[in-house]
């Protein structure tokens, strides 16, 4: 199976989203399909030998016009606001034409007709977005179709009476063409804002840059991105772009990278560190070897997956979506039960018109269908901005949900910085032969420990003579330590647990040697215990900040790990947390949030290395760490890139800043609904005396979509 995103034109409400879905659905090779009416995006996974352009194809008959560009095209609002712009002049005339001497006591000869011309030209050029869509497919159009019914039936009402002969008092030409003109200046508002929903997705894409030079052969050539491989050599030099993933051979540079990782402050990179596509050179200059390209970027990856989690449907906007796909014929059938009553309530087709036009312009599925989708896109993309990488909007529903964060320990309350503190050898083995050991088989390890360790005695200890010597049979234990075969003999490198598994006697230690608070690591030979390192790990910053504001939150803090008590216990005191777990295997961990969970708790799991990934994907919401390993990354629902834990607390805070924001879009598309229908159906008449004129209706329809838009993007501002 493949996945597939592409851009689709000429989505309006949610009736198109679902008509979109199901046209694409229709195909037997589709296994799945999301399309957001936020981003006006679909992904779509489909079995490899699935013909795209058959897909394409169904989409274009369905009136909508699918592209694999990765931006939809941002011209659409300004050409809807080209339109307003020369359809307000008409639609004032023929207001003032028809409305002015309600006001002001004149009369201008062949008003009527002169509203009629200008009315027409208002519907036909400015009703045309509205209008190709609607005839296409009538019944699956939403909106389109709702306004196009209604602003004709009012059009061709006024035309009528126009030619039998009536007063330019009794004719509705004002109300369709202010209809059309508000509409096209609210559309082009609301295609704004959702691009303001979506600027930081947008921004991301537009991160790489188009060329770059190489170094050929000596020379300096500029080429296209596309012409760039792996190992190729490129220079850098203060105001580029990064075009690729690689690594600084030659200078050192000063890097902005505060639109991958949302820092803000420049980071120093010199010789052998990373740098990434998409990050601004401040200052310096340097070559650098190319290692990774287009998809296979850092910067593609976030982007695939801010763009994925945008794509993604929680349970609710399923809901939302239901009601939106019946919506249109429950509006029509409404309206025209309207019609009927009023008819034979008051035997007038005026009266009868009014109501029905303005139930059919008033209506709004758009309102409904952005509802959930903007919050989320918005979410998502302040979270990125932030270095957090949310996979999907059910992670939200989940995360808001959340009173419980287990958290590991090395790694990720502690920042996975050892020191060695000391180094013990026992049975008589020989320190040096020791050490060359441990150098050996702990080099094959990305570990926090072993990275250590292996620093630790690179200061005093050396590999040359050791690189004809292979280690064999090398395996890692999760959550004990690492097994290897060398020179013959059999190396074991790990905690307590890892030494009794393997029948290690271990009755040479003193019984005060297990009460350190310190993390131990032990080395045994051919089943005898050969050394002793104990290390020590501080803090990470925040880890104190963090902890408080979760409690505010009401929500508890676990620690399981599988160090030594003391040592688990110490991390404990420090952070206050009453709750922990020491010596626990990986599977130990799945259990005790399996338990957790049956106990009616929501889980969090803060995770960050290979031992962490079965509870990371047991956990609720499970949470990485940028320094995880692939494992640990691909476990998770959400990757904090930047490894600052307080971010942990920021994306708690805005999970649930974003339901409180849902469901306020939701009560605002429903209530208006409600209450917007049944007004333009005339129920306050017998009050009042008087019809919703379908003008106004128009204009508050208008103003629905761009109020829970506007409501979405308070989520940019959230801190």
């Amino acid at each position: 199976m493949k996945q597939i995103d592409i851009s689709i034109a000429g989505m309006s409400c949610a009736a198109c989203v679902n008509r979109v879905e199901k046209v694409i659905s229709k195909d037997k090779t589709v296994v799945s399909v999301s399309v957001s009416l936020a981003t006006n995006r679909a992904m779509i996974i489909v079995n490899d030998d699935t013909d795209v352009e058959s897909i394409f194809e169904a989409i274009r008959k369905a009136g909508f016009t699918p592209s694999l560009d990765d931006i939809v095209d941002s011209s659409k609002g300004r050409k809807l606001f080209r339109r307003f712009i020369v359809t307000l002049p008409f639609s004032i005339i023929v207001f003032v034409l028809s409305m002015g001497s309600m006001i002001i006591d004149f009369n201008v000869p062949h008003s009527g007709f002169i509203q009629f011309m200008l009315s027409a030209v208002v519907l036909f050029y400015g009703g045309y977005p509205f209008y190709i869509p609607a005839f296409k497919k009538p019944l699956s159009s939403g909106m389109n179709s709702l306004v196009t019914l209604g602003t004709f039936t009012a059009f061709i009402y006024s035309t009528v009476l126009l030619l039998l002969g009536r007063s330019h008092h009794e004719l509705y030409f004002e109300s369709s063409a202010i209809i059309i003109t508000f509409l096209l200046l609210g559309r082009s508002l609301e295609d704004r804002a959702k691009r303001d929903v979506s600027k930081e997705i947008n921004s991301l894409i537009s991160l790489s840059p188009k060329r770059a030079t190489v170094i050929i052969d000596g020379d300096q050539i500029e080429r296209s991105i596309s012409d760039i491989g792996v190992d190729d050599i490129i220079i850098l030099k203060a105001g580029d772009t990064v075009p690729t993933d690689g690594e600084i051979i030659n200078g050192h540079l000063v890097i902005d990278e505060s639109l991958l990782t949302g820092e803000s402050k420049p980071i120093k990179k010199e010789l052998s560190d990373k740098i990434y596509t998409g990050t601004i050179v401040v200052n310096g200059s340097a070559t650098y070897k190319s290692l990774k390209l287009g998809k296979d970027t850092v910067l593609a990856s976030i982007t695939k997956s801010v763009l994925e989690a945008s794509m993604h449907k929680a349970s609710i906007e399923r809901l939302a979506d239901k009601i939106s796909s019946i919506f249109t014929p429950a509006v029509l059938s409404i309206a025209v039960i309207t019609f009927i009553f009023w008819f034979i309530s008051t035997g007038s087709i005026t009266l009868s018109i009014i109501p029905f036009v303005s139930i059919l312009v008033i209506a709004c599925p758009c309102a409904l269908g952005l509802a959930i989708p903007t919050a989320i896109i918005a979410t998502v993309g302040r979270a990125a901005k932030e270095g957090v990488l949310i996979r999907n909007g059910e992670i939200l529903e989940r995360a808001k949900d959340i009173n419980t964060v287990v958290f590991d320990k090395t790694g990720t309350l502690t920042d996975g910085k050892f020191e060695v503190r000391s180094f013990d050898i026992y049975n008589g083995f020989d320190e040096k032969k020791v050490r060359s050991l441990l150098l050996l088989v702990e080099n094959k390890s990305e570990h926090f420990i072993a990275r250590s360790i292996v620093s630790y005695l690179e200061i005093e200890s050396s590999l040359d003579k050791f690189n004809d010597i292979d280690v064999e049979h090398y395996e890692n234990i999760a959550g004990q330590g690492v097994m290897a075969t060398v020179m013959g003999e059999e190396v074991i490198i790990g905690n307590e647990l890892l030494l009794l598994n393997n029948d290690v006697d271990i009755s040479v230690l003193d019984t005060n040697d297990n009460e350190t608070d310190d993390t131990t690591v032990y080395i045994a030979v051919d089943s005898k215990l050969a050394g002793r390192i104990l290390l020590g790990d501080r803090l990470r910053d925040n880890a104190v900040d963090l902890i408080n504001g979760l409690k505010e939150l009401s929500i508890e803090a676990v620690i399981l790990s599988g160090d030594n008590h003391n040592s688990v216990k110490k991390i404990a005191d420090s952070l206050c947390i009453n709750n922990y777990y020491h010596s626990v295997s990986p599977h130990d961990k799945f259990t005790i949030i399996s338990n957790f969970q049956e106990a009616g708790r929501k889980v969090a799991m803060v995770g960050d290395g290979i031992n962490d990934s079965i509870a990371l994907s047991k956990a609720d919401i499970g949470l990485s760490l940028g320094s995880a390993t692939d494992i640990a990354i691909n476990s998770s629902d959400i990757m904090i890139i930047r490894n600052e834990l307080i971010k942990i607390l920021f994306t708690v805070r805005v999970a649930k800043r974003s339901a409180v924001i849902i469901r306020e879009n939701l009560f605002l598309a429903f209530i208006y609904n409600v209450i917007a229908i049944p007004v333009a159906a005339g129920v306050l008449y017998p009050i009042t005396g008087t019809m919703l004129n379908p003008a106004i209706a128009g204009i508050v329809m208008a103003l629905s979509s761009i109020t829970v838009i506007s409501n979405s993007l308070r989520l940019k501002l959230f801190k």
